[in-house]
């Protein structure tokens, strides 16, 4: 229904409310993906690929083809064969379904892209500063 097609969302008290709540599943995510894999770089890794589609979408956001990729993808296997990747990459604001052929990743029409930059880059900013371990 409308519902899992994300046209209806629940309401939420504020904005703030749903920055925090945003913020908060992007950083436990985060967060887990790290203690999964051993260390911060497999988020720094997810984040640089993600943001690599993001960007191309922020340059031409009328072209499809930046905005939607297969999972498939080499350059997406980045993000895949990383335990906790692909819900990091949801958690940005990203879609994921499956075709008759393949599972696709895309970045929805509606999605605030700056707003999913601010999120991945502070993400980034916050693990480049962690240590390996």
């Amino acid at each position: 229904g409308l519902l899992a097609l994300g046209l209806i969302c629940q309401k939420k008290e504020s904005l703030t409310d749903i920055t925090k709540w945003e913020r908060d599943n992007v950083d436990i995510t985060a967060d887990q993906v790290a203690e999964q894999n051993n260390g911060p770089q497999a988020v720094r890794t997810v984040v640089l690929t993600a943001l690599k589609y993001l960007e191309n979408a922020k340059r031409e956001p009328w072209t499809s083809k930046f905005r939607s990729f297969k999972l498939s993808n080499k350059v997406v296997d980045r993000i895949t064969r990383i335990e906790g990747g692909l819900t990091l990459l949801i958690r940005f604001g990203f879609l994921v379904h499956g075709t008759e052929t393949d599972f696709m990743a895309c970045i929805p029409l509606g999605a605030d892209l700056d707003r999913m930059h601010t999120s991945m880059t502070r993400i980034l900013d916050a693990f480049t500063n962690r240590n390996d371990t």
